[in-house]
């Protein structure tokens, strides 16, 4: 279902911005809005202006909001920022001003436009990208914020009031201190009452003829939240041509039976994303159990496992004591506490924002874990913040052999006990006459006074009187009729319709039925600008680039924004820029389009025709499939590979299958040849060193946490990298510091609670998970580095060292199967061309896993020859091959390697006298890199990473895998972490001997 459609407002905007190291968010009181760090390397992005504008009509509002940040940096850098938006928001407008004028991103297909960005990225252009993020959550990538510079953004969004009446929430608290700061809410006064915003005098605020609410404020840091309440308290219809919309309260509020609540399990969310707000949630469950007055409570935790903490106020206390770290495993832990629960049967209250990051964390699958969970009678979902996953919500609350509800948990003591103390009612059966179709945009399960939206179109134009809406079969008579600007109210029709595209998609067990859903949501989200979760908001430096990358600007819709008097239109046909969209223009375009594709498909063709060889090894059964993945003008006529699942590889049954990305063509990749091969020096003395200025690798904190750690001062260095976190809870940093002191400390389960929080507060970043899957092999954690980097994988199939990773994890704990099919998966891809040899690496890791099968007698178990991809490897003999990968794009970090006689091999010289060969040298971010030795006898190795191009992602953080195999069964891999944040220096990667 569509994850932006339903449910009550929280409009929680948070800017996630990059403060200063040493801001205390314990000091400076922060409400339990989360803020965190989230550029790329975790320095300073100052918001140095903002400027929101809402008009609220009927019971819709649409909001723009103006943003500049400020780069305090001496360095070009790239840009991130989150903003939690309301469950069923809907963005309209992404801007980014590129010199002295406004360039509007385009809504695009969500894969094509994170590699359309990315490529630009590599360009050194002008690209920003703006993207669905875990749960309610939106992300946005910008670049370039120059040196000493201002970046201005502008993001717009509609949406559907919640709650009811309908209410319009502009929570502030949490935003820093702003040079310059405004915001205007435009309202009808007959429609809505200021709660707590109307206070005329003051010098906050000011309301001007009872219709405008205004703060324009030098250096300001908001006190206080705002509430607009709408006055009617009956049900809401508004009507414009076909398009229809209906805001009901199916079951009055009354003095409803109460049922009882004698025992209750409750299993909190102790991961790292629940850090700012563990302390409300403790105190609330305190206050909770001290007037629920239950005979029996039992306290749970869950983050990588589950955690049992005892009973009622002991088991409070225990959990009190507890640091939120690691990601949120439900399904694991879930399946843990039945087997402590056993026969019993008991209600379950579930305190979490429900963004699941490790094990299964699509909602099918949970529903499935849930399904066997018969003890379970009712679930109920409390809510610590307004950041949430408001579909993964309706899955938990359906669970039970009740159904259960969602309750904020912000809201009062005694509310929350009434909602746990009522029954729940589904949904009623909403009917309207002679409609086209019909949307109920609502959660599935209702208490009474809990509202539902209805949307849809009419088959006729009618006026809100003659709407026939029937609920169970029973006609609604109190129907309110309200007035809403048509363009407004067309957005939130199609938005709507959108969400039923998707709903019926993901119901659908017809994978080309759910696939055409899909196209049909996507060309809706792009035609219309309203983003989805299949779609993305791309800002490209001029109109030539998007029309190089075949992105059409032809939208159907004009742009919203707010003017003096309300909402207005930007109408792109006659604004400056916009020729594109001329009638002419577009048919003149096309046909350059088309003409400059035949001439590259003639010349890729000649080219393939010429440099065909007879060993090509041809794709058996599998069929190319055509998606919309971005592709350079050389790789337009490329087809595109098909996916895990069209493949029939069994990748990961506890995964949705990878993300199509770009086929080989229909070949797998030749070979390439390397001198890899021990051998006789034929230098007889060592070599020199070579002269280099000493650049220190670490900075700030990292820098203070090495000083104590490299000391053996492992528990001065704990504590504090645990004062960092206070200071920054979301900084991977300050988490990675944590793990590597609790790992020196031997306690290994909270060393990787602290990595895999990574990937708690970054889920969406296929990055920071591959980096917390490395630090995780690097102390032996394979299962858990398993999840993770198979997420990455699906994240980004384009990425080809997850691949690697992955396979070699596999190969560790004997999955013999998977590794086979993510190697074929990864040599049937076709990575982008700054990618060099990656193929070479994944035939090494095939050539391994065969030979391993063949000594051990075990080829049958993963039935090569009736794979779906035939792959034959080479046999090894001894061997061993050092790998380097880092997480950061964009960027120029490079392996040397040194023998016994310092003999030295890098990026110039690939090759070292005494035997083995660099296979290349990538210099455009992730890696892999590859230096391989047959027969090694140089023994000891000396490793080394050198940050020779820092780039505009800030630190460089990654690993040096070694990997020794015998020639026989023995594989040996060691995994060697490694961060560098200053330009020219180097960190060693220690010896191999």
């Amino acid at each position: 279902m569509y994850p932006n459609s339903i449910g009550k407002i929280l409009l929680l905007l948070i800017i996630f911005l990059v403060f200063p190291a040493n801001k205390n968010l314990e000091k400076e009181n922060i409400p339990n809005s989360p803020i965190s760090l989230t550029s790329s390397d975790g320095a300073g992005l100052i918001l140095k202006s903002y400027e929101s504008n809402t008009v609220l009509d009927g019971f819709f509002s649409f909001t723009e909001i103006k943003l500049t940040f400020y780069n305090p940096e001496d360095r070009q850098r790239e840009g991130r920022f989150r903003i939690t938006l309301p469950d069923n928001a809907h963005l309209a407008r992404f801007s980014m001003q590129i010199a002295d004028r406004w360039q509007e991103g385009e809504v695009v297909e969500r894969e094509k436009a994170t590699r359309v960005y990315e490529d630009f990225l590599h360009r050194k252009q002008d690209p920003a990208l703006l993207e669905t993020d875990a749960g309610n959550e939106f992300s946005a990538r910008i670049f370039p914020i120059p040196a000493k510079s201002e970046k201005k953004l502008i993001l717009s969004y509609s949406q559907a009031l919640g709650g009811f009446p309908p209410t319009f929430t502009l929570p502030l608290l949490g935003l820093p201190e702003i040079e310059d700061f405004a915001l205007r809410v435009m309202f009808e006064d007959e429609e809505f009452k200021a709660e707590g915003a109307v206070t005329n005098g003051s010098e906050e605020s000011k309301v001007v003829n009872r219709k405008v609410f205004s703060i324009i404020k030098k250096n300001f840091k908001p006190k206080q939240n705002y509430v607009f309440e709408h006055k009617t308290k009956e049900n809401l219809l508004t009507t414009s041509g076909k398009n229809f919309a209906l805001k009901l309260v199916p079951y009055p509020v009354s003095k409803e039976n109460k049922i009882p609540l004698e025992q209750l399990v409750i299993l909190v969310d102790t991961s790292a994303s629940a850090y700012l707000h563990f302390k409300d949630t403790i105190s609330n469950l305190e206050s909770l159990l001290a007037k629920l007055e239950l005979r029996e409570s039992y306290i749970f935790g869950f983050d990588t496992s589950l955690s049992s903490y005892g009973k009622g106020k002991e088991g409070l206390r225990k959990l009190k004591e507890n640091e939120p770290l690691g990601s949120s495993n439900f399904s694991k832990s879930i399946v843990e506490l039945g087997k402590i629960i056993g026969d019993q049967r008991f209600r379950l209250l579930v305190v979490s924002d429900s963004v699941l990051t490790a094990g299964k964390i699509d909602k099918k699958q949970i529903a499935e874990v849930l399904k066997k969970q018969t003890w379970i009678e009712r679930l109920d979902v409390a809510i610590p913040s307004a950041y949430k996953d408001k579909e993964m919500i309706e899955t938990l609350v359906t669970s039970g052999k009740e159904s259960g509800i969602a309750i904020p948990f912000q809201s009062d003591t005694s509310e929350i006990i009434r909602r746990l103390k009522s029954p729940v009612s589904s949904v009623p059966q909403i009917d309207v006459e002679d409609v086209n179709w019909l949307y109920i945009d609502s959660v599935t399960s209702l208490q009474p006074g809990d509202s539902i939206m209805v949307f849809g179109e009419t088959k006729e134009a009618l006026l809100p009187d003659k709407l026939k809406v029937l609920a169970n079969g029973k006609k609604i008579k109190n129907l309110n009729a309200v007035t809403t600007e048509p363009i407004l109210l067309e957005r939130e029709v199609t938005a709507a319709r959108i969400g039923r595209l998707l709903s019926i998609a993901d119901s659908q067990n017809n994978a080309d039925v759910a696939k055409g859903m899909r196209l049909q949501a996507i060309n809706l989200s792009t035609s219309f600008r309203i983003q989805c979760p299949l779609t993305s908001f791309l800002v490209l430096e001029t109109a030539e680039d998007y029309e190089r990358f075949q992105i059409s600007r032809n939208s159907l819709t004009d742009i919203m924004t707010i003017g003096l008097g309300g909402i207005e239109v930007i109408n792109r046909k006659t604004q400056l820029g916009y020729e594109f969209l001329n009638p002419e223009n577009i048919e003149v375009r096309k046909r350059e389009r088309e003409e400059r594709l035949r001439i590259l498909r003639e010349k890729e063709k000649k080219s393939q025709s010429e440099g065909a060889k007879d060993d090509v090894k041809k794709m058996e059964s599998a069929p190319s499939v055509s998606n919309d993945l971005v592709r350079s003008e050389a790789e337009l006529s490329t087809p595109l590979t098909e996916s895990a699942e069209e493949a029939n590889i069994d990748f990961d049954e506890s995964l949705p299958p990878p993300k199509s990305g770009e086929a080989s063509d229909g070949n797998i990749p030749n070979r390439n040849t390397y001198q890899v091969n021990s051998q006789l020096s034929d230098r007889t003395r060592p070599q020199t060193p070579e002269k280099r200025e000493k650049i220190e690798p670490y900075q700030g904190n990292l820098k203070e946490f090495n000083v104590l750690f490299r000391a053996g001062e492992n528990l001065k260095a704990l504590s504090f990298a645990r004062d960092w976190r206070k200071n920054a809870p979301d900084d991977v940093l300050a988490l990675l510091a944590m793990g590597d002191a609790y790992f020196a400390l031997g306690d290994r389960k909270n060393a990787v609670r602290s990595y895999t929080s990574f990937v708690d507060y970054f889920p969406r970043r296929a990055d920071i998970r591959r980096w917390a899957g490395e630090k995780l092999l690097s102390i032996g954690m394979y299962e858990d580095s398993i999840d993770t980097l198979s997420k990455a994988l699906v994240e980004r199939p384009d990425h080809p060292s997850s691949y690697h990773l992955l396979a070699i994890a596999y190969i560790k704990t004997g999955q013999w199967k998977k590794s086979y099919n993510v190697i074929s998966l990864g040599l049937n891809q076709k990575f982008s061309s700054r990618f060099q040899s990656v193929h070479d690496i994944l035939y090494d890791d095939l050539d391994l896993l065969l030979t391993i099968l063949k000594n051990t007698e075990k080829e049958k178990e993963i039935k090569v020859n009736e794979a779906p991809l035939k792959l034959k490897g080479k046999t090894l003999g001894p061997e061993i091959r050092f790998i380097l990968v880092w997480e950061t794009d964009a960027n120029d970090v490079d392996f040397h390697i040194y023998d016994k006689d310092n003999h030295h091999a890098f990026y110039s010289e690939k090759k070292l006298a005494s035997g083995g060969e660099l296979y290349a040298d990538l210099t455009g971010g992730y890696g892999p890199e590859c230096f391989r030795i047959v027969n090694p006898k140089a023994f000891p190795y000396r490793l080394e990473a050198h940050y020779y191009s820092r780039g505009p992602m800030g630190y460089g953080m990654g690993a040096m895998q070694v990997i020794r195999f015998d020639g026989d069964k023995k594989v040996e891999v060691e995994t060697r972490s490694f961060v560098i944040m200053n330009d020219g220096a180097y960190v060693d990667l220690g010896k191999v001997k």
